[in-house]
């Protein structure tokens, strides 16, 4: 790779120095960081909002409108499927959590014996 560096070992460039000083990064890098910003807001935590009030609905499929506040949970609460789900969920992520670790903690002692 050709390079245009001058200095030596231990010297700073020039060039690099000079654009340090010109334009903070963050202010140089920040304005090309909004529109990724604009995009996560509003298309991750917009609709995580979004799905938050319609669960206070009587949406099933397509969104209705018709408030009905904790109805919905108290009807999830009450239903013998969702339970089943929960402990299943419980139980699988608890293993896999367990083994993942172990498999970790495994590896880091057979690379630490070198």
């Amino acid at each position: 790779a050709i390079s245009n560096y001058q200095g030596s070992v231990g010297e700073p460039d020039i060039a690099v120095v000079e654009r340090l000083n010109k334009e903070p990064l963050l202010v140089e890098y920040g304005k090309s960081f909004f529109p990724v910003l604009f995009i996560v807001l509003v298309g991750f935590y917009g609709y995580i909002l979004w799905t938050f009030a319609l669960s206070f609905t009587n949406s099933t499929f397509l969104p209705s409108y018709k408030w009905v506040g904790l109805a919905q949970y108290a009807r999830l609460m009450d239903n013998d499927r969702w339970w089943v789900a929960s402990k299943n969920l419980a139980v699988f992520g608890g293993m896999f959590i367990a083994i993942s670790l172990v498999i970790g903690v495994l590896l880091a002692v057979l690379l630490d014996q070198r």
